[in-house]
């Protein structure tokens, strides 16, 4: 196993920029297709329950992203730091699940208070 690590990592490392790149990218850009195709059906499916679903989805859709672009941030983050400070991979598992679960009580803190107030 040590040897197709060490394998990946040279040719990542030295070998030829196009191919490596195209390997690397390829599994992104599915999902970002998957994504858009998701949003287009979503984006339909509100359209049917009327403008008040439209603009409500509009208004809460901005926040949404932001809170899940900074805990990606945050996760990235601190396993970017980790293996600069060579840590071990189940290090870097326990500090994204971490990451994960402040996230959630954070989202589920917000949810609570809103409906305690009746929003």
């Amino acid at each position: 196993m040590t040897t197709a690590i060490e394998a990946r990592r040279q040719a990542i490392l030295h070998g030829s920029i196009a191919p490596t790149l195209a390997r690397l990218t390829a599994p992104v850009i599915l999902v970002i297709l998957a994504q858009t195709f998701v949003a287009m059906l979503e984006a339909w499916w509100v359209s049917r329950l009327g403008t008040a679903a439209v603009a409500g989805v509009a208004l809460v859709l901005p926040v949404f992203v932001l809170m899940g672009t900074m805990s990606n941030d945050g996760i990235g983050g601190g396993a970017t730091a980790a293996v600069a400070l060579g840590a071990p991979l189940a290090t870097l598992f326990l500090m994204a699940m971490a990451g994960l679960m402040l996230f959630g009580l954070v989202n589920a803190a917000a949810v609570w208070r809103l409906r305690a107030r009746g929003q």
